[in-house]
């Protein structure tokens, strides 16, 4: 019985393989795509969407999630806990005055 180290399973891509060309990464930073950001446009009955409003709702979007995040990161460390509880979300939403429903109760 032979065994081929670091090949996993096998399946197509059998073979030593050859060079790969060098691709051009695009410089998309972390944040909303802009299909994400259209389809959620829709869903808010927008129809046309300017080019220049998918930068600025990034720039929102990472604002208002790093107040929540900042606020959940408070509320672990007030209970001396390393990981974010989806509890803690909850609680920093809640303060923030957005409720949600279905993530357990927020006593």
């Amino acid at each position: 019985m032979s065994v081929v180290a670091g090949r996993g399973k096998g399946g197509k891509g059998l073979g030593k393989g050859s060079a790969k060309r060098h691709r051009k990464t695009t410089q998309q930073t972390m944040g909303i795509s802009k299909p994400a950001i259209r389809r959620l446009a829709r869903r808010g009955g927008v129809k046309r969407v300017s080019a220049g409003v998918y930068s600025e709702i990034n720039n929102m979007a990472k604002t208002y999630l790093e107040g929540i995040i900042r606020c959940a990161v408070t509320y672990c460390n007030h209970g001396k806990r390393k990981t974010v509880s989806c509890q803690d979300v909850l609680y920093s939403l809640k303060k923030q005055g957005v409720t949600l429903i279905g993530f357990g109760s927020t006593r």
